[in-house]
């Protein structure tokens, strides 16, 4: 579904140890990683893969997206993922979402940086001037405008 919609995927298969996961996020770069539960034994898989990704300093770099049949939005929440969809076709505009969410706070940021680098008086007032950021509304990541080009990277674990 990610990659018919846009999305660069990598499907790294299932049952992957968390360490596989870090490795690939750190390979490409991900901006998302979709976890899917299916039997609920499997439930606790995602909360260790989360920690793993926190203890590898990553969890601030990507967004982590939950499903399947046992999961919940209550245990998504509980575990600490971002985002959560009950199948696929929801989750990419999960997906989207966070991605475009992600980008806004980065752009934000470096404006938030770059006008309080200026001197008030230096732009001949004395009240900063920065412009004013909406965030794109619209499920459709494409009308998000990204700063290098390039198309959203998503780690996929079934």
């Amino acid at each position: 579904m990610l990659e018919g919609r846009g999305f660069d995927v990598h499907d790294l298969g299932i049952d992957v140890a968390p360490e596989k996961l870090i490795w690939a996020v750190q390979e490409h770069r991900d901006h998302v990683v979709c976890l899917s539960a299916l039997p609920t034994v499997t439930l606790p898989a995602m909360k260790t893969t989360i920690a793993a990704l926190e203890n590898a300093g990553l969890r601030g770099k990507v967004k982590v997206l939950v499903g399947g049949a046992p999961v919940t939005q209550q245990y998504a929440q509980k575990i600490g993922a971002d985002g959560y969809s009950e199948d696929a076709n929801p989750a990419v505009t999960v997906a989207r979402r966070m991605v475009a969410e992600a980008h806004f706070e980065k752009l934000s940021t470096q404006l938030v940086n770059r006008a309080g680098s200026v001197h008030p008086a230096k732009r001949g007032s004395s009240i900063p001037v920065m412009p004013t950021l909406r965030r794109n509304r619209s499920p459709d990541w494409t009308l998000f405008s990204f700063s290098s080009g390039v198309m959203p990277r998503v780690a996929e674990v079934m």
